[in-house]
């Protein structure tokens, strides 16, 4: 597994591989894309990723038909 640091504005990115910690610094090819919800998109969930203490809410939204009926 991977770790990644972005840094649009100095066109770099850091890969950091779990295990090893190697760490490699890498020239972004693409611009910044803001991550975003699409305009059709469907609100699918919401819940908690982590565990006490260390967690982070989450919303899931997609652009498919609703999976939960």
């Amino acid at each position: 597994f991977f770790e990644y640091i972005y840094l649009f504005k100095n066109g770099v990115y850091f890969q950091i591989e779990q295990v090893t910690k190697a760490c490699a610094k890498l020239n972004l090819t693409e611009i910044w894309d803001p991550y975003d919800i699409p305009a059709n998109s469907t609100y699918e969930d919401q819940y908690y990723i982590g565990g006490p203490g260390d967690m982070i809410e989450v919303q899931e939204w997609s652009d498919r038909k609703p999976a939960r009926k």
